[in-house]
């Protein structure tokens, strides 16, 4: 069956989907009913509520929804709206994301920014120091949300997403999420069959058997993407066996208490020589790593995660690990010859390192789909923004951008179809550890070498010593790059004070 250019260009479509992130587990009878949720709406019995009595129009631009099903998700969604709040119409803007920023800083330079638009997290951010956007801290923690039972606005989000969308600079919210991403282990359930595979490992150390079971029976255990250019396949498995090593390290390194893993308090980390690559546990990851290698597909420093997503559609490879975004258009796909099965990646356990903590963390989990209001949305346009903003974060369109685009969200107690297993699968069953040391959050210098280096270690061209003193150099000099730049120090409790 051949599917490459189909497959890539199913995945190319992808990508204009809302990126995934995670929603909590389904509360039974947790969903408002349309008619209990239009009464607090119509009665303002949450805080901050408001229903007006005359026309009002609020612009609204995003990169988002441009897909013929994000189409079709917008429409209900603002038919949705239209039903709470007859008076307020949406003007919906599509800008495309390679021309997104640069538009929206001359809107927001010449003071024409539509009342809300899309945001990365950091952009908000930044937004906020500027004085462009309003700062949502005290909405979210004093306002209740008419579209989530009047609860508590900023409880009906998962805290570690939250965490990272708050500014560490100032403990400020410039902007609220709507969805975002999360990877999981997809598996060929017709080939863990063919090799007697009937419950899926839970551990690493059981996934290490499982992969030689598979390989027992001529079947290639796993697919992932490590091309240097990309490395998302090799950072991701770098995470899922330092964080649950790490858990042990979070309380001494967050000295803020932010639940967040900052860059001030990693490079205190560094600097202290709890952050060590060289040394126990950290540099434990790699012979973990490297033994997981021997059951991957071959070439896979030169795959992508398309193409290692296309080889798993294939039909002969038993395993991937990916974004989740994936997953409606492979299940859709009518070539497909297998039925697929979505679960956890397994947790590193003690038998596999003494000092794994056996937490199991998700992968993702990074806010998206964040969205502001700027200064200039005032009075009624910025009431009625809000209440906008809070029906977008709401059970009711939660529950259908999750069920629509086989999404997740950063919203508590999402109705999930209870029919569809693998949208079930899909959603938050863990969550996201604070240390996001694998990433370019850091520093990408660091972000890089550990695949480019990375990749020689594991085909033995590279030493374990050799590889993680690399490594632990880009860690030193990005620490020191920081301290000159940002003059953190032991005196100020590196820039806490």
């Amino acid at each position: 069956m051949k599917m490459g250019k189909k497959f890539l260009a199913m995945t190319v479509a992808a990508l204009t989907l809302t990126a995934l992130t995670g929603c909590g587990e389904k509360t039974e009878n947790s969903q408002a009913s349309p008619e209990t949720t239009q009464e607090a709406v119509n009665t303002g019995q949450a805080d901050g509520n408001w229903h007006p009595d005359k026309p009002i129009t609020l612009k609204w631009a995003t990169w988002e929804h441009n897909s013929t099903e994000g189409q079709e998700y917008l429409k209900k969604s603002l038919e949705l709206y239209k039903k709470y709040q007859p008076n307020i119409t949406i003007e919906y803007e599509y800008i495309a994301s390679d021309q997104y920023q640069t538009w929206l800083q001359t809107q927001l330079m010449g003071g024409t920014a539509p009342d809300l638009f899309l945001v990365r997290h950091t952009w908000g951010q930044q937004y906020l120091r500027d004085g462009s956007v309003i700062d949502l801290t005290d909405y979210l923690n004093q306002e209740t949300n008419p579209y989530n039972n009047n609860l508590n606005w900023m409880s009906t989000f998962q805290e570690s997403v939250m965490a990272q969308v708050m500014d560490p600079t100032n403990g400020k919210y410039a902007s609220v999420p709507t969805n975002g991403v999360l990877c999981k282990l997809f598996y060929n359930k017709d080939l863990m069959a063919k090799a007697g595979i009937d419950t899926m490992p839970s551990t690493f150390a059981e996934l290490l058997e499982t992969c030689k079971v598979l390989q027992g029976a001529g079947i290639t255990p796993m697919v992932v993407g490590m091309k240097v250019s990309e490395g998302g396949g090799y950072h991701w498995f770098e995470r899922l066996m330092m964080d649950p090593l790490a858990t042990r390290f979070i309380e001494d390194l967050d000295i803020n208490g932010t639940g967040l893993i900052e860059v001030n308090e990693i490079a205190r980390g560094v600097d202290q020589g709890v952050i060590d690559i060289t040394q126990k546990p950290w540099k434990d990851i790699y012979p973990l790593i490297k033994e997981f290698s021997q059951y991957w597909y071959p070439g896979y420093t030169a795959m992508d995660n398309n193409e290692a997503l296309e080889q798993f559609m294939r039909g002969e490879i038993a395993m991937t690990f990916s974004v989740g975004s994936y997953a409606k258009i492979m299940a859709s796909n009518p070539d497909l010859s297998f039925e697929i099965g979505i679960t956890e990646f397994p947790t590193l356990g003690t038998e596999s390192h003494p000092d794994s903590s056996g937490v199991a963390y998700e992968i993702g989990g990074a806010p998206q789909g964040n969205i502001c209001i700027p200064t200039t949305t005032t009075g009624d346009q910025l009431l009625a923004a809000m209440d906008f903003l809070k029906f977008k974060t709401g059970q009711e369109d939660s529950s259908l951008y999750v069920n629509e685009l086989w999404g997740v969200t950063p919203v508590k107690n999402v109705e999930v179809n209870s029919e569809n297993p693998m949208l079930q699968a899909l959603q938050f069953k863990n969550d996201v550890s604070p240390l996001k040391l694998y990433e370019t959050y850091f520093d990408k210098q660091f972000f890089d070498d550990s695949v480019m280096y990375g990749q020689l270690y594991l085909q033995d061209k590279m030493s374990l010593e050799e590889y993680t003193q690399v490594l632990q150099e880009d860690l030193v000099k990005a620490k020191d790059n920081y301290v000159k730049k940002e003059g953190w120090s032991e005196e100020n409790n590196w820039g806490e004070n």
